[in-house]
């Protein structure tokens, strides 16, 4: 990367997604253009993305929801389980 050759890189984003970014990246003391350029560079020392990427969903999916609605209406109704301290909740996990 010896080279001082420079070119531009255009890039189309949703502008909620560019505002928000460089709110971000402005509370940093930084522009996406720098933000960008970190980003390029640690891709190159990484080998890779600098992340780790995923399919993970932030959302429950309805079985999900519906089990843990249900754990809430027990707690609610006075079913759930109390522990007096960690280590016989840990103990109950073991036996679970």
């Amino acid at each position: 990367m010896a080279t001082k050759d420079k070119v531009r890189i255009n890039v189309n984003v949703d502008r909620d997604l560019k505002e928000a970014a460089a709110q971000i990246y402005e509370d940093m003391g930084l522009n996406i253009n720098t933000a960008v350029k970190m980003f390029l560079k640690q891709t190159v020392n990484d080998n890779g993305l600098p992340f780790k990427p995923n399919a993970k969903k932030s959302e429950l999916n309805a079985k999900n929801q519906k089990e843990l609605d249900e754990a809430i209406n027990q707690l609610k109704n006075g079913k759930g389980i109390e522990f007096d301290n960690v280590a016989d909740f840990k103990k109950w996990l073991h036996e679970v």
